[in-house]
């Protein structure tokens, strides 16, 4: 069951980072994405250091055996460590590796997984997580590392031009 007081905080905290980026740097952001949306995932768990997240079995991810693909797999995995790198950081940040093991398959008998994700490390200007994929009766499907670059001022002034017009 959702924890709606959490995921309603933070939801908050990212519409926050949200309004302060488009009032700042002019920098649009929707979060969470058109791809998380499409994919139905649902938040089950959030904080700034972990997140958990559910993800339909949807057959138009599906390879020609009916299995989820791998590739749609690194998609949610993406969805998941997204957020959570938004609030962990309290900036916006982008992806710089990401490392996906599998392990099992995911077919619709299964329904949906579950992805549980957590920060590892973070410094000032990067942060690692890592993430375990399971099925409904809690069998690992896939583990995943991701990196990410957090967007410094300095980065996100040159990524929308605001530098340009203040030198």
């Amino acid at each position: 069951m959702p924890s709606t007081d959490s995921i309603a905080k933070a939801q908050e905290e990212l519409n926050k980072m949200t309004e302060k980026m488009a009032k700042e740097y002019g920098l649009s952001l929707e979060v969470p994405p058109k791809s998380f949306k499409e994919m139905k995932a649902q938040f089950i768990e959030i904080d700034s250091k972990r997140i958990v997240v559910r993800f339909p079995y949807d057959e138009r991810f599906a390879n020609p055996m009916g299995i989820f693909q791998g590739g749609m797999l690194c998609t949610a995995l993406d969805n998941t460590f997204g957020p959570l790198s938004y609030l962990a950081a309290k900036k916006p940040c982008v992806t710089t590796d990401l490392s996906t093991q599998f392990f099992r398959t995911f077919f619709p008998k299964d329904e949906f997984i579950n992805i549980e994700a957590k920060v590892v490390s973070k410094s000032p200007a990067m942060m690692t997580m890592q993430a375990e994929v399971r099925n409904p009766k809690n069998k690992l499907i896939a583990i995943s590392t991701s990196s990410v670059l957090i967007l410094q001022e300095s980065m996100l002034k040159r990524m929308t031009g605001k530098q340009e017009q203040e030198d």
